[in-house]
């Protein structure tokens, strides 16, 4: 369960044995999950900077980001130097509206539990 304030990426225990995160290498596989939290974390809707994934401070993280953009995990948008991550928007349920809505939705469900509750 998700605390306060705090950001979640559910990851699923498959990860190290898809093949695509097996074609790409463990380094990359790596880089690729803190791209993931990064993109949690900013709420940046699958988009990610090259200055973004320099900051993460992984070595060697140029060469894992062409691992990643080899195997098509990673795409470089029309802006030269930002990469889109196509599988985002489909563990993110397809819609971020639909997302958001749902979050909303379940928080007005506990606050009316809760308020029923002696």
């Amino acid at each position: 369960m998700s605390k306060p304030g705090r950001s979640w990426l559910p990851l699923d225990a498959n990860f190290t044995r898809d093949p695509t995160i097996i074609a790409a290498g463990e380094r990359a596989g790596w880089l690729y999950l803190a791209i993931l939290g990064q993109l949690k974390l900013t709420g940046a809707r699958g988009i990610v900077s090259r200055g973004e994934v320099q900051s993460l401070g992984v070595s060697g993280w140029e060469a894992r980001l062409g691992a990643l953009e080899r195997v098509g995990l990673v795409k470089e948008t029309e802006d030269v130097g930002t990469y889109s991550i196509p599988a985002w928007s489909a563990w993110q349920h397809g819609s971020f509206d639909r997302a958001a809505y749902m979050r909303e939705y379940r928080a007005r469900q506990r606050e009316s539990r809760d308020e029923t509750t002696p």
